[in-house]
């Protein structure tokens, strides 16, 4: 049995060298590939953002087309750098990827379209008063109502908490204005944290507007305090004019037209005035405010019904200087303020905020710039 064994065991290691040799001394193939396959870097995938039911992207060069998908479900193939979601009642999250002649890119960061039909009764808030005052508007809420049947004024300052999906505005024969006195908000709609960058705001404010309706930062009808005698004290600079929207994007839809006006500033106040007889003299004029800007967006997408639609963009007044306070000294050449002339003693005109909208894409309507007029 022993004997059967070894024989067995030496058989084995005879095999073992054979192959060991065979595969030590064999020439490589030539024809065949050993080599790793390296990762691909020129199939750039693309940059997605939602606006409304839309999804944009940037072009990517060399792509014959692009390939959307909700999730990891394919919706459809397309050679455009867009593409519709008309009608949804969820939430969805959609991808994109660029199809090249030699493969496909990875997926795009997802961007969300939001739910935008078969609203709930808790999703929509309906407002009939036309003095509101300033309203936080939670994440809940996707559609806000402000409709009437004639021309209307209604007071109100919008703050639009964090949130992930779109809030829709749906206006007719509207116009919004902050002419409450809310000051310390920077719009008359804006988000809170106050931001219009995308990255911290990844949603849309959607305007579905019928007749004639605005947006409007209202004026700043607050007097300027002006010192008291004999303090020296310069004039306190005019606030600065309240814009109409500071959202990340917005997007305009519907057969009116909507109008965004930055409001008015306040004028700088006139500096301290001097008594004769006293030992004071006069405080320097405040410089004016600056006006409001209609919009600081990244995005803007004017898709309006009707080619004669139109949303129109103004900008607010900016507040005047203030004068140098009186002194009767200084008047008849005995005393100069801190060694200025009379007109360096004054305030400054104020000017106004440009506002910024990085991205324009204009459907259908008419975008009119009133920043000349």
């Amino acid at each position: 049995m022993n004997t059967v064994k070894r024989s067995f065991v030496a058989i084995l290691s005879a095999v073992a060298a054979a192959v060991c040799l065979i595969g030590c001394n064999a020439e490589p193939d030539p024809n065949k590939n050993t080599e790793v396959p390296p990762v691909r870097d020129d199939l750039f995938a693309p940059s997605a953002y939602s606006l409304g039911d839309e999804v944009y992207w940037n072009a990517c060069s060399g792509a014959t087309s692009y390939e959307v998908y909700d999730g990891n479900e394919k919706l459809g193939v397309t050679t455009a750098t867009s593409y519709a979601i008309v009608k949804s009642d969820n939430d969805r999250k959609i991808r994109v990827k660029a199809v090249y002649a030699s493969g496909v890119s990875d997926f795009s960061k997802s961007t969300t379209v939001s739910k935008n039909t078969n609203y709930s009764a808790n999703e929509i808030v309906t407002f009939v008063d036309n003095s509101l005052g300033v309203r936080r508007i939670p994440s809940d809420v996707r559609m806000i109502v402000i409709e009437r049947e004639t021309q209307t004024t209604v007071s109100a300052c919008f703050v639009i908490e964090k949130r992930s999906n779109d809030l829709v505005f749906s206006l007719k024969n509207v116009a919004l204005v902050n002419e409450d006195g809310q000051y310390d908000y920077y719009a008359t709609i804006s988000t809170a944290p106050l931001s219009y960058e995308r990255k911290a705001h990844d949603w849309s404010v959607v305007f579905s507007v019928e007749g004639e309706c605005s947006v409007d930062g209202g004026k700043i009808t607050e007097k300027p305090y002006v010192p008291d005698v004999n303090t020296e004290h310069d004039g306190n600079r005019g606030r600065n004019g309240i814009h109409a929207l500071y959202v990340s994007s917005v997007v305009v839809r519907g057969g009116g037209s909507l109008a965004l006006k930055g409001g008015d500033a306040q004028n700088g106040a006139r500096g301290a005035s001097a008594t004769l007889g006293s030992t004071a003299t006069y405080g320097h004029g405040g410089n004016g405010g600056r006006g409001g800007a209609p919009v600081f967006c990244k995005y803007l997408l004017l898709d309006m019904s009707y080619d004669d639609c139109e949303l129109s963009l103004e900008w607010g007044i900016s507040g005047k200087k203030g004068g140098r306070g009186d002194d009767p000294k200084a008047l008849t050449g005995n005393i100069k303020h801190f060694g200025c002339t009379d007109a360096d003693c004054d305030g400054v005109d104020g000017t106004r905020e440009e506002g910024m909208i990085q991205n324009k894409i204009v459907k259908s309507g008419r975008l009119i710039d009133l920043s000349d007029k």
